[in-house]
């Protein structure tokens, strides 16, 4: 498993209510659906959207099944087009009801009127691609001309950018005003509170509509498919514990690590102290039956010895393996396992099952991929999701009650 498709993964729990139980004390999704549909009318009436004759309303109905409501009165079962289950509080709707969708345009590019002293960013399926969450710049601007010569439309600041044209899939928030081709739709919410959420929600369906694309030479999706996708919409509270309070950081900035001491029969300084192998190293435990014994200096000891939660990894032997020190007994350790302690508070347990994943994912230690070796360089660079401490402990409790369950089935 590669390091992107980890994340999606993580990203694909998440998105479906799976990654951790929910809070029961969230606001239900259906109340902010309510105030979605609030300010969609009150837009309606100003003038500034039109009516969307196909717009529906998904319910549960008292089947315990989901059913749509159109605008008509026309009502029809949906449960075997929902792509997946979703916890309670959430609700499931199409795209178009919480948002505006319309795509960019191109005025002609011979007509120097559209393009020289241009002061309007007009954006390309390029700057999306070449940009992370948020697009910040463009490398073109047209006048106002140009936008009155097209179906272009100038999309403010906020506003989610999605590429649906020969690039499927490709998203990002726009920093500024601007345009943008016909390659490119704007995606402009009711209620900008949504906009982290929705930005990952889409990041994680690009998979799906590449597979529904159309076209010949160059793949497409129209608008009609865009805005039927269907969302899985959570509470505000949970779409905020959603990956983007997460971050990416390396080992060597989380952890302050080193290795012990190696072993050496010349060595004739210090005091003998007990110490663990890899060969005493299992996952989350010890076997402290047959421990060994070598001179350690007093500076060898302030390297090799242990503290409560130390997270241990093995650099040798079966690499990867991972265990927490968690034993109030002095003890130092040899030169293939690699001591880590955090620098600052973290559920250390969060990060042990983190070496567990990557380690049978084949990230460390794999055949033919990932990291052959675990040397004190590679570890550093080693990248591990960071959450917010509250959610790694979530994360802890709920991977705890899944392995409780599967134990007890055995």
């Amino acid at each position: 498993m590669k390091a992107e498709d980890l994340r999606k993964s993580i990203l694909q729990l998440a998105i479906q209510g799976k990654l951790v139980p929910q809070d029961p004390n969230d606001e239900p999704a259906s109340a902010l659906l309510e105030r979605i549909r609030i300010e969609k009318q009150k837009l309606i009436k100003e003038g500034k959207i039109k009516k969307d004759k196909g717009d529906s309303i998904i319910f549960k109905g008292d089947d315990n099944r989901h059913y749509e409501k159109f605008a008509d009165g026309t009502v029809k079962c949906v449960e075997d087009e929902l792509p997946f289950e979703i916890p309670d509080s959430w609700c499931w709707c199409r795209l178009s009801y919480i948002s505006s969708i319309s795509a960019g345009g191109t005025p002609e590019r011979n007509n120097p009127l559209y393009w020289i002293n241009g002061d309007i960013p007009w954006l390309k399926i390029s700057d999306i691609t070449s940009s992370k969450k948020y697009v910040n710049s463009c490398t073109e601007y047209i006048t106002e001309s140009g936008i009155l010569n097209s179906s272009a439309k100038i999309f403010p600041k906020g506003t989610i950018l999605y590429t649906i044209f020969a690039t499927i899939g490709e998203v990002g928030i726009l920093n500024f005003d601007a345009t943008c081709n016909q390659a490119i739709a704007g995606i402009q919410t009711f209620t900008n509170t949504i906009n982290d959420y929705l930005y990952y929600y889409l990041v994680n369906l690009q998979d799906f509509m590449k597979s529904i694309s159309k076209g010949c030479a160059q793949f497409n999706i129209n608008q009609k498919i865009l805005k039927s996708a269907f969302v899985p919409l959570p509470p505000l509270a949970e779409q905020a514990r959603i990956p983007d309070r997460w971050e990416w950081i390396r080992v060597g900035n989380l952890f302050q690590h080193n290795t012990g001491k190696a072993l050496n029969s010349s060595n004739t300084k210090g005091t003998k102290r007990q110490y663990i192998t890899t060969s005493n190293l299992y996952w989350d435990s010890f076997k402290l039956d047959s421990l060994r014994e070598m001179l350690f200096t007093d500076e060898e000891v302030e390297k090799c010895s242990l503290k409560k939660n130390d997270l241990l990894v093995c650099e040798g032997g079966d690499i990867g393996r991972a265990a927490i020190w968690h034993i109030d007994i002095p003890m130092c350790i040899q030169n293939h396992i690699h001591r880590l302690r955090a620098y600052e508070t973290v559920e250390v347990y969060f990060y042990y099952y983190a070496f567990y994943l990557y380690k049978y994912s084949g990230l460390i230690g794999g055949k033919g991929i990932g990291i052959q070796g675990l040397s004190s360089n590679a570890l550093a660079k080693l990248l591990f999701p960071l959450p917010p401490l509250q959610e790694q402990k979530r994360i802890v409790e709920a991977i705890r009650t899944i392995f409780s369950k599967i134990k007890d089935e055995n």
